[in-house]
């Protein structure tokens, strides 16, 4: 009889990104994130945010979210959940519409409709040398 080797395991489970990856995933979205406008810049942090909760990398957030602010705080304790196997949410998960409300120098203020739920957040973005950060999210 044919008895062919099996594939090894480790061909048929996808490996989870290494900070590498993940970090060069957010490369990609440098551009907009060290760029002038902050409309864009919410838009590319928020998809690397995203990438950050789907590959559960806490490492990940430091390229999107202030560390140490607010916002961190939450989306991290998100991660941590969800690596325990709990069922954690937050806001702007998957961003829709982003409005610019005010802009006063390196930091502005914007208007984000969540995509999924249609729940309205208010954002604060700060521009500091590595350019845009989120700073805080606040749903009314």
């Amino acid at each position: 009889s044919d008895l062919s080797e099996p594939a090894p395991i480790a061909s048929l489970v996808k490996p989870s990104p290494s900070i590498g990856e993940v970090s060069s995933l957010l490369e990609e979205a440098s551009v907009q994130i060290t760029g002038d406008d902050p409309v864009v810049a919410l838009e590319a942090l928020l998809v690397g945010r995203s990438r950050c909760f789907e590959q559960r990398s806490i490492l990940c957030l430091d390229a999107v979210d202030q560390p140490g602010s607010a916002v961190w705080e939450m989306d991290s304790t998100v991660i941590t959940r969800r690596e325990a196997g709990e069922l954690s949410t937050t806001p702007l998960a998957r961003a829709g519409a982003i409005i610019l409300s005010d802009r006063l120098g390196d930091s502005a203020i914007l208007t984000a409709t969540d995509a999924d739920t249609g729940t309205e957040a208010t954002v604060l973005v700060l521009r500091g040398e590595a350019g845009w950060r989120i700073r805080d999210i606040i749903v009314p």
